[in-house]
């Protein structure tokens, strides 16, 4: 997620590398052209690209799916009706994808859910949810 979220211009020499490899050759500077995971800001950075994304979405039911179903890059959510779960789903990949962020990794326990979205990308591991297996999104067991 980080390393779709480009640094303006003007502020990537705050996200600078000092390098060499032994200590007879100058040291050379590296400008970071994208968030760097590790930093302090690294979270806030992504997090806000990500909301800036949900805002500028004309739908309002994909707008709060995006502004309020996400912890940090996993996208968790559902519905009661499973057509609409798929439009839903669909909006927020094509929204995201305006920014290059591109969810994969789908998890449902409805096989014709996970057909439907991952229809046009089928590269991208498919994860069924079942009564014997468990789920996790950033360590968190979902069962």
């Amino acid at each position: 997620m980080y390393r779709n979220v480009l640094i303006t211009e003007n502020q990537r020499c705050l996200q600078q590398i000092l390098w060499r490899f032994n200590p007879s050759e100058e040291v050379k500077k590296y400008k970071l052209n994208t968030v760097t995971y590790g930093t302090a800001s690294a979270p806030y950075l992504a997090t806000r690209c990500l909301v800036q994304l949900g805002q500028e979405c004309t739908d309002t039911h994909i707008q709060e799916t995006i502004l309020h179903d996400f912890y940090v890059d996993d996208y968790i959510s559902g519905h009661d009706s499973m057509q609409e779960l798929i439009r839903i789903c669909k909006g927020v990949t094509t929204q995201l994808q305006t920014g290059q962020f591109n969810l994969r990794k789908w998890q449902s326990n409805s096989k014709l859910i996970l057909d439907t979205i991952q229809q046009n990308n089928s590269t991208d591991e498919l994860l069924t949810l079942n009564n014997d297996s468990c789920a996790k999104t950033l360590g968190l067991h979902l069962t």
